[in-house]
């Protein structure tokens, strides 16, 4: 589902998509916080291996504590961090 997901993402970036001019939108927003396309999109895939499920049971509800570590893992320095949370 990870791979289908980053897929999706990676098409929706390169055809410009509705979805995709969002997300290259944040990656140029981030620039001058090194963010860029491959460490957005780690970032994005980071952030679903390490979602849990909230309290209703339901995913996509990110933590300060699982956008930290999703973060951590796309090697994103601490000023994108911040830009992104």
């Amino acid at each position: 589902q990870q791979k289908e997901n980053t897929e999706g993402r990676l098409y929706e970036l390169t055809t410009g998509s509705s979805s995709g001019q969002k997300m290259q939108e944040k990656i140029s927003g981030g620039k001058e916080y090194g963010l860029n396309d491959t460490n957005y999109l780690l970032y994005l895939l980071a952030l679903e291996m390490v979602d849990q499920p909230n309290k209703s049971g339901n995913l996509g509800t990110y933590t300060v504590g699982e956008k930290k570590d999703a973060a951590d893992m796309a090697n994103l320095t601490q000023a994108a961090y911040e830009y992104l949370k």
